[in-house]
């Protein structure tokens, strides 16, 4: 060891002159963040290949629930956080998208930034009506369950139903004319029975049950709410008279069945959007999830004397209807 220690003590001079005009870059290399300080390094973030904000709803449980389940499954390929003003203002030099949940949040992403490019979640199609979707930027999840899902799943209650009932709101007539016409293509005949404020509720809703089979819920909450469907359901069932919707809550109070998407359901939906606008620099369009589940009210049912087949069943019937009629939708 003495020896070799010698024979390399022999060439330094010669390596100290090599280490000498090695040393400019040995310094700019330590001074580089990758080569910095322990303080450095946990000042370090990450790339992201996606980041989004997310406005919250007025059920803060809900939002810190929906926030850590989206980050646990979307896994560190998005950077999801609460929108605030101060992060929204340290990120507005970063590409983000805007997670809006309900209607009220959509309204508050967009007053902040008309043009977020934003994903509304949690409100109803009916909510979003006014809201310009027409764009690749912009897009929703609707959280209502289709109305022509709604009537065939009345369908499979009432197998003899051929006519269906709808309350609205007096202008909103234009909403509902495509649903008009896919229920026609289904052997449904359909009538709007206008409701002019909550005094007319019960005139409208009386002629309603005349002309239907069953009422069709819609997601109309000014006339579908905690103040009027004590009064919407009795009057039904005075009539002996179904509702079907508008969404699960109502089966709660009453009504006799409904269709809806589970929260895992739209956590995966969620995901397949974001990869799509990764992929694609666009949303798929809005539009609601293909998977679903139902709710009965089977008390309700028994007091009507109506039988009504399994859950299960119902909903393998009820798939089966949706994916025929998509595939119809398709050909053309």
């Amino acid at each position: 060891m003495t020896a070799n220690w010698r024979t390399q003590s022999q060439r330094g001079p010669k390596q100290a002159a090599s280490w000498l005009l090695m040393l400019p870059l040995l310094l700019c290399l330590l001074s580089s963040p990758a080569m910095g300080s322990a303080d450095s390094r946990n000042d370090f973030t990450p790339a992201f290949a996606m980041q989004v904000l997310v406005v919250g709803s007025e059920n803060t449980a809900f939002n810190l629930h929906f926030i850590d389940e989206l980050r646990r499954r979307a896994g560190p390929k998005i950077e999801v956080a609460l929108w605030s003003p101060a992060l929204a203002a340290r990120k507005a030099d970063v590409h983000v998208v805007v997670i809006a949940l309900g209607r009220q949040a959509v309204a508050s992403a967009l007053a902040e930034n008309p043009d977020a490019h934003l994903l509304a979640l949690m409100a109803t199609s009916d909510q979003l009506y006014d809201v310009n979707l027409d764009v690749p930027y912009r897009s929703a999840i609707f959280h209502d369950p289709p109305l022509l899902q709604q009537a065939l799943l009345g369908r499979l209650i009432l197998p003899q139903a051929s006519r269906v009932a709808l309350l609205v709101q007096p202008g909103h007539e234009p909403r509902y004319q495509s649903t008009v016409a896919q229920l026609a293509e289904k052997g449904f005949e359909t009538r709007l029975f206008v409701v002019d404020g909550p005094g007319n509720l019960i005139s409208g809703l009386s002629r309603a049950l005349l002309f239907g089979d069953f009422i069709l819920g819609t997601p109309d909450d000014e006339i579908y709410n905690p103040r009027t469907i004590k009064h919407i359901l009795l009057t039904a069932y005075r009539r002996n008279r179904i509702v079907v919707g508008p969404s699960r809550p109502f089966v709660s109070a009453g009504a006799l069945a409904s269709s809806y998407t589970p929260l895992s359901v739209t956590f995966d939906e969620t995901l397949r959007y974001l990869s799509h606008y990764q992929d694609h620099g666009a949303f798929p369009a809005p539009g609601w999830p293909e998977r679903f589940a139902i709710d009965v009210n089977r008390q309700v049912a028994q007091s009507l004397n109506v039988p009504v087949p399994p859950n299960e069943q119902l909903e393998t019937r009820l798939r089966r209807l949706m994916h025929e009629n998509k595939g119809e939708r398709d050909e053309e």
